[in-house]
């Protein structure tokens, strides 16, 4: 069994920091996933995926307007999430055993393929059988 240490996790925020910074590009899988699941309204009944049409372009298409509301969603719902998906005690953990927030300060954007097929999630503890995305600072995700 593989555990993630402290200094991992270290390891892949530095990783991730690294670069020209801003938004992720138009046309890629993660700028794609990011407008899926957070251009929107979250609500208590759930997230309201936007229903409209997309800037573009051309019009239709997933742009860079679209990508930059998600991102300002995205980053919202990092600094307090609606909805957090349990995990951080390891993998194949009972289900009893998974925490919210494992109150190390980190919130992860991980995705994993369910029935409905890839999604992405929000945690704050160590994302163990997804694949991680993302983490930031939960105090500092700008």
């Amino acid at each position: 069994e593989y555990d993630v240490s402290d200094a991992d996790i270290e390891k892949f925020y530095a990783e991730l920091t690294t670069g020209v910074g801003g938004d992720p590009p138009k046309g890629n899988v993660v700028s794609e996933m990011i407008v899926k699941f957070f251009h929107g309204e979250f609500t208590q009944q759930g997230f309201k995926r936007y229903s409209g049409l997309w800037k573009g372009p051309p019009p239709g298409t997933i742009g860079k307007k679209d990508i930059s509301v998600a991102i300002v969603s995205l980053k919202e719902q990092m600094k307090n999430p609606m909805f957090v998906t349990k995990g951080g005690i390891g993998y194949d953990a009972p289900p009893q055993d998974l925490v919210v927030n494992d109150g190390k300060g980190w919130v992860w954007l991980a995705a994993e393929m369910s029935p409905g097929g890839l999604s992405v999630e929000l945690m704050q503890s160590v994302p163990y059988g997804k694949r991680a995305i993302l983490v930031a600072k939960q105090s500092n995700v700008d």
